[in-house]
């Protein structure tokens, strides 16, 4: 049968709107308002919750005996059985994506009239992006359907680093990688003090389509930059604040996942585990 396997909920009332949102009934937000106001503390309070739902009654019933009611935290069993004997595999499991964002993708899964969005890439319903990249970035983006994951991948009090690589114009040298190592003032904040160093080779990178506009008298450079804030257009204001605008920016890595080791072609994805971005994927 193997081990079962569990979801973390942050609350009772959290963990009763994640079974109801994948059971496929209305968005999991709309759902926290029905239980935001009385929160079982007791695995039977949590089921008598549940079941006096009335519009929720028949798929609570049909999940009952995959479901471990303990508070704060839900089982999910292999091959339970339905309550019309029929054996079944639960399907809402939380999820975890890496997508190679392309460049000129927006982060958004809504329609837009010029660009391609995430829908175009990612046919997962129910996920969306921790974090988000500029249409004209591309690179790693992490994408769930777990709000409390979500928050923690994205929000900079977590700590979670993200690398960049910025193919910036003209030549940096070793006094530029020290002020944006140090923090640069920005003028409506300083950033904090992050890891800068030189790309030593980009052979693994993929090609960009369209590439960048080269400047036959003017070098480029490839720089990484190791940050856990994450602002709007952070790496190429500051960049730009040193003397050397962005040209091309591409996120390679978050936290423990790198996007060469996962293999990942602009526009392809794959699932890992909920763990992976502070332990890694092999």
């Amino acid at each position: 049968m193997g081990a079962p396997r569990y979801a973390q909920c942050r609350t009772p009332a959290s963990g009763l709107a994640v079974i109801l949102a994948h059971a496929g009934a209305a968005p999991r937000r709309e759902r926290l308002g029905v239980f935001q106001h009385e929160a079982p503390t007791t695995a039977t309070a949590e089921r008598r919750v549940l079941h006096r739902t009335q519009r929720f009654r028949t798929r609570a019933m049909l999940y009952d005996r995959a479901i471990d009611y303990r508070p704060g935290r839900v089982r999910f069993a292999h091959g339970a059985s339905r309550r019309d004997g029929r054996r079944t595999t639960p399907s809402f499991l939380m999820r975890l994506l890496a997508l190679n964002k392309p460049f000129g993708t927006i982060c958004q899964f809504s329609a837009h009239e010029t660009r391609a969005s995430l829908a175009d890439w990612v046919k997962v319903p129910g996920v969306y992006p921790a974090g988000r990249l500029d249409s004209d970035s591309e690179g790693l983006l992490l994408l769930t359907d777990d709000g409390a994951l979500q928050a923690r991948i994205a929000e900079p009090r977590h700590k979670l680093v993200k690398r960049y690589w910025a193919q910036v114009e003209g030549a940096v040298d070793s006094v530029a990688l020290k002020k944006l190592a140090r923090g640069v003032d920005l003028g409506d904040y300083v950033t904090q003090p992050c890891r800068a160093d030189y790309v030593e080779s980009t052979d693994t990178l993929w090609a960009r389509t369209p590439p960048i506009r080269y400047r036959a008298a003017i070098p480029t450079t490839w720089i990484e930059l190791s940050i856990t804030e994450g602002k709007n257009r952070q790496v190429r204001r500051m960049t730009a604040a040193v003397g050397f605008p962005t040209l091309r920016l591409v996120r390679v890595g978050i936290g423990a996942l790198d996007i060469f080791s996962l293999g990942l072609q602009p526009g392809e994805s794959l699932d890992l585990p909920l763990k992976a971005p502070w332990e890694g994927y092999a």
